[in-house]
């Protein structure tokens, strides 16, 4: 840090150092610069704050965060924004759905952030009943159409075992992009409804949405579970005919469902297309070798 030359960095360079350290990692220094902020009397910034809740929200800290957060007097909505998340992002989802009451019964403004979280909570939970009390007060709040709002509902829904739910909030979407799709795809597979998750693919391309590389692997990988081959033949096609056929991670998540189907013979026709293999291919050739009992 420029402190050690004796130049003391003013706010936004702080806001600059603090979110580096989170994407990097960086607890160790982030904690240092905290302390700096301390020492320097910046503890009430709010922009320093929310940087200060991310890092430990990204790197698994919450009770740093969460003693951060109970220290600021006249919280905003950002702030709450960036504790609840950081609640629903570590798996706290008890914490985070009290939280996000507590700043309901407040009368304090909600924003799509925050509601996308809750909901986010409600699906790693299984709380049903708490999600479709968040539906409707978003309903009546005017966020339900709201494209993020939307596709998590279809999350939560989906992983509360309640598809026809996660239906009736897709087909009220004025706009669905490749996130809203994947997410239904990779519901019905995981509620183990095959058939409309082959159904809900061609509609998507039909709609005129292209997955990218990373919607792609999302989609392969929710799609192993169910070991369907006509449906790791339909997938598979399209990654030919859409120029992903050398991408590793698409690689490694056709021969994991390929493996899955019980058809080793297309995973390592798989393996053997791809020219520049890593590890990642490697392990999922390995696996799939493991799954037949070919392990050795």
């Amino acid at each position: 840090m420029v402190v050690g030359e004796g130049v003391d960095p003013d706010r936004v360079t702080l806001v600059r150092l603090v979110s580096a350290c989170a994407k990097l990692m960086n607890l160790k220094l982030g904690r240092s610069v905290h302390g700096f902020v301390i020492r320097k009397g910046f503890e009430s910034e709010l922009s320093l704050i929310n940087a200060l809740l991310n890092l430990y929200a990204k790197t698994g800290i919450v009770k740093a965060a969460e003693n951060l957060f109970r220290m600021i007097e006249g919280k905003y909505v950002v702030t709450w924004s960036a504790m609840i998340g950081c609640y629903s992002h570590n798996g706290a989802t008890v914490e985070a759905l009290n939280l996000f009451n507590e700043m309901i019964n407040k009368g304090c403004q909600l924003n799509t952030v925050i509601v996308v979280s809750a909901l986010q909570a409600c699906a790693v939970a299984c709380d049903l009943d708490e999600g479709r009390r968040i539906h409707e007060l978003v309903t009546k709040r005017g966020f339900d159409l709201d494209v993020s709002v939307s596709t998590a509902l279809i999350d939560m829904y989906m992983k509360c075992l309640s598809p026809d739910e996660a239906v009736n909030v897709f087909s009220k979407m004025p706009w669905k992009d490749v996130v809203a799709w994947v997410a239904l795809l990779s519901g019905y597979a995981l509620n183990v409804m095959a058939y409309k998750s082959i159904g809900i693919f061609r509609d998507m391309l039909s709609s005129g949405i292209q997955p990218d590389a990373v919607s792609m692997v999302k989609i392969l990988a929710s799609s192993s579970e169910l070991g369907i081959f006509r449906l790791a033949v339909c997938l598979h096609g399209y990654v030919t005919r859409s120029g992903f056929e050398n991408n590793a991670f698409i690689g490694a998540s056709l021969i994991e469902l390929y493996s899955k189907c019980r058809s080793l013979d297309h995973a390592i026709k798989v393996f053997e297309g791809i020219i520049d293999k890593d590890v990642v291919l490697w392990s999922a050739m390995i696996s799939g070798f493991g799954i037949h009992g070919q392990g050795k």
